[in-house]
């Protein structure tokens, strides 16, 4: 370890990073329905979050392969830097049109907090106590997801839902300055030292792409298809160029590697099933059971806690029955939970099923995480720790865009298509709690039960990808872990 350094104050500043993102992976998913209420713009739902993963998406693997070449810490600071820019500009949004291009400068710095603290994690401490740390970036993110929800709650129903965002730039400075004075560390002097602009023009453009075209399907749009072939062809022109590359930003070679590979491809359906029910199931606490904001937040409490003790537990089981067999159980968790989903009933003050859902859901993350990540990181050296951590973050976040992007569209296009409203009054009201008493029961009958149709098909497709996470699981090849001392540090 360089000198200077001082990995308790390190740990601390890089928690507080976690805890922004766990802020905005909770708190704005508890606000959303009301911001709605407030912006206007119910079709536009699924793009509030869309924006956010799609910059974040893109920007993940250049982080990574920044990081390796600049080292982690200029690369850290100038991710939260973007982020908290963004958020103070998401805030101050006069419309929703604004507020997703904001919340795209939020995603662009948002992209590199989680993937080069993991990444950190790799670098100060073998596996067995990366499990330990990793367990508490989970508590963080655990207990600001309790605190997030309530304080998030709380904003939006007595003061402003702008505050959600505002609420990051606190935590965010003092992380910022932990990070800068106690981190040092020894840059890398060897192997090329560019990136590759070609590639990640080519990455930019197939995503952007994607996400346009998928939100065209649903409205059956003209331009949707076009736009979906135009990102497989780009996907493949990136390829090609990753493979020809001398500094590519996905390095391709990595996937060589089972553990890697299987990670990545299991990670596009795990990232759908955890980014849809962070989106989805606070719009039925509150559209369907009329639940309060603070309700909606605090039905992912249970998730974020059983995430957190399960991170715990990955460490010691891992070390006993080597990595493939949690990961298995993980999958098993995870396809048992999302088809609890289909059993949640449409009835306020009956939570037992959707807890139990959450419970499993997030017992399931918690194992498969952490014993995934660790096992790469275990396989990769440090010249390719950064990039391999970033690409398992990457895979996690495309699939959740893709999933949030096509169900977003699924159940907006049903619910804005509501009929008989009084004179005035828009679909996105209905999702307002102040203006529940003064509209017509029946129209807020009919708002719940469309809502509610419309979420049991995104429900079904949520079940799909659970059982594809345990397929896919099924492949990862036994390995122990290796507690050797960390390499460049």
């Amino acid at each position: 370890m360089p000198p200077g350094t001082r990995p308790r104050l390190v740990i601390v500043g890089l928690l507080l990073g976690t805890f922004l993102a766990a802020l905005e992976l909770n708190v704005v998913g508890t606000a959303m329905p009301t911001l709605v209420a407030q912006l206007g713009g119910i079709e536009l739902y699924g793009l509030v979050f869309s924006a956010y993963l799609l910059t974040s998406t893109v920007s993940v693997p250049l982080y990574g392969r920044l990081a390796d070449l600049q080292g982690r810490k200029p690369v850290y600071l100038v991710a939260i830097a973007l982020f908290l820019l963004g958020s103070a500009l998401s805030g101050a949004a006069p419309s929703m049109v604004p507020l997703i291009i904001f919340r795209a400068i939020q995603g662009l710095g948002a992209g590199g907090l989680i993937p080069i603290t993991i990444t950190l994690f790799g670098d100060l401490f073998p596996a067995e106590r990366r499990a330990l740390v990793q367990g508490l970036f989970s508590t963080v993110w655990g207990v600001s997801s309790v605190l997030g929800p309530l304080a998030g709650g709380f904003l939006v129903t007595y003061v402003s839902w702008r505050w959600v965002f505002w609420l990051n730039i606190p935590a965010g400075l003092l992380a910022a300055l932990l990070v800068l004075v106690s981190l040092h560390e020894h840059r890398p002097t060897d192997g090329p030292r560019g990136i590759d602009l070609p590639g990640t023009a080519l990455l930019v453009s197939a995503l952007v792409s994607l996400l346009l075209g998928l939100q065209g399907v649903e409205g059956a749009r003209g331009w949707s298809y076009p736009l979906l072939g135009a990102a497989a062809l780009l996907a493949l022109l990136f390829f090609r160029q990753e493979q020809r590359s001398e500094r590519p930003i996905v390095p391709l070679s990595l996937f060589r590697n089972r553990a890697m590979l299987v990670t990545n491809v299991g990670g596009l359906a795990l990232g759908g099933l955890l980014f849809s029910i962070v989106t989805f199931i606070p719009l039925f606490v509150q559209g369907v059971l009329h639940g309060t904001p603070t309700h909606a937040g605090l039905a992912l409490v249970p998730l974020s806690l059983v995430w957190t003790a399960a991170t715990f537990a990955s460490g010691p089981l891992s070390a006993r029955l080597g990595y493939r067999p949690v990961v298995i159980l993980g999958g098993v968790l995870a396809a048992i939970g999302a088809g609890a989903l289909l059993l949640i009933p449409a009835e306020a003050g009956q939570q037992t099923v959707r807890h139990l859902a959450m419970v499993t859901i997030g017992a399931a993350m918690g194992l498969i995480i952490t014993a995934t990540t660790i096992a790469v990181q275990d396989a990769v050296p440090w010249q390719r720790r950064g990039v391999a951590t970033a690409l398992i973050q990457f895979s996690r976040t495309v699939g959740g865009m893709v999933a949030v992007t096509l169900l977003g569209a699924l159940v907006t296009a049903r619910f804005a298509r509501i009929g008989g409203l009084p004179p005035g009054t828009t679909p996105d009201e209905l999702l307002d709690p102040h203006r529940w008493e003064s509209i017509d029961p029946a129209t807020l009958g009919l708002a719940r039960e469309t809502l509610a149709a419309a979420l049991r098909q995104a429900f079904w497709a949520l079940a799909a990808l659970g059982a594809l996470v345990l397929i896919i699981n099924l492949a990862f090849p036994p390995l122990k872990v290796d507690n050797r001392p960390s390499d460049a540090t």
